[in-house]
């Protein structure tokens, strides 16, 4: 036998207070007849109460408690084996690393939360493949489509501005490879969703976006950072930043938000544009898009799964505690019939 929810187990320390609780009431308790006169006199008063019996209730609210926290733990006994089918959608993330993911109009900069924000898209998957392509001036397939979430999101973690050494900031190539990188099965379950500030952008976006629709491949643009404008921070060795970039005139370059052309770019394969938020508003947007997918057949598999069995403790505590409030304290005695 397992138990599924141990967490519980901390309600365990409640039971020595609530053994704690009644002998010092009894002790109070009899500190209290002490109090009240002689000893012998009160137990006479008071020999219709049983102290074994109150022993017993007691007793049994202990136990009823323990086998409480134990069907709350969510006891399991007995494996099923389930056949499911692997249905899900294909998803190419696109990140964006140039520098001017640096930028820190979107707190603590423009890559930091992005990473943050995919993170959190990974956790709402389910059966869903998902891969990293990150990109600058060239692209780079970081991780190959998969469902192992967890290495997908350490493969997520290691990426920062600069490693892609190739600066710029090149859309279309990183479109170009996640066209290819994707099986060649013909179906809309297929969806791009391309994460940056999108400017300075590279080659033929239009192209590599109307190349992508053919294909059945939706694109979603998610936009991070201000259309105000924000300097583009340069760090030195020790991370600390040493200065901002400029350009050939000596003028502090700032970087903004391209929404123009990231809605042309989703609009090109009837996807859609988000903007990232603080509270991830968007993200149950996008979530419900891609459940609304066409969903590819990966495979069927066999999974074992505990069954629960909560209801024998449970029924235990139900028994006990219609004994223990049918159980009275008081001494029955049969009466005589006087002659």
């Amino acid at each position: 036998m397992i138990f599924k929810d141990t967490v519980y187990f901390w309600l365990f320390l409640i039971v020595p207070l609530l053994i704690l609780i009644i002998i010092l009431g009894v002790r109070r308790r009899r500190a209290f007849m002490r109090f009240l006169g002689d000893e012998k006199e009160i137990r006479k008063i008071t020999s219709s109460v049983s102290l074994i019996k109150r022993f017993w209730k007691n007793f049994l609210l202990t136990v009823i408690l323990v086998f409480l926290i134990l069907a709350i733990a969510r006891p399991q006994m007995g494996v099923e084996k389930i056949r499911i089918k692997r249905k899900g959608v294909d998803i190419f993330v696109l990140l964006d690393t140039s520098i001017s993911m640096g930028a820190q109009d979107i707190k603590p900069d423009r890559l930091t939360r992005a990473k943050m924000w995919i993170g959190t898209l990974i956790d709402n998957l389910t059966t869903d493949r998902i891969g990293i392509i990150a990109f600058a001036g060239k692209p780079f397939l970081q991780c190959p489509l998969t469902m192992d979430y967890s290495a997908c999101r350490m493969l997520l973690d290691i990426l920062n501005v600069g490693t892609i050494p190739v600066q710029g900031t090149n859309i279309a190539g990183a479109l170009d490879l996640a066209v290819k990188s994707f099986p060649e099965k013909k179906g809309f379950f297929k969806v791009i969703i391309l994460v940056t500030d999108g400017e300075d952008h590279e080659g033929n976006v239009t192209e590599a976006a109307e190349a992508a629709a053919k294909e059945g491949i939706k694109i979603i643009s998610v936009g991070i950072g201000s259309e105000t404008g924000e300097p583009i921070p340069i760090k030195g060795k020790n991370g600390l930043i040493s200065g901002y970039k400029k350009d050939r005139e000596g003028k502090l370059v700032m970087s903004k938000l391209d929404r123009t052309t990231l809605k042309s770019i989703a609009q090109k394969t009837g996807g859609t544009f988000f903007n990232v938020t603080p509270g991830n508003f968007e993200m149950n947007r996008l979530i419900g898009i891609l459940n609304k997918m066409e969903k590819e057949e990966f495979g069927e598999e066999w999974l074992e799964r505990y069954e629960d069995r909560y209801e024998y403790p449970l029924i235990l505590v139900i028994l006990m505690l219609c004994l223990e409030l049918s159980l009275t304290d008081r001494v029955f005695r049969s009466k005589r019939r006087k002659l």
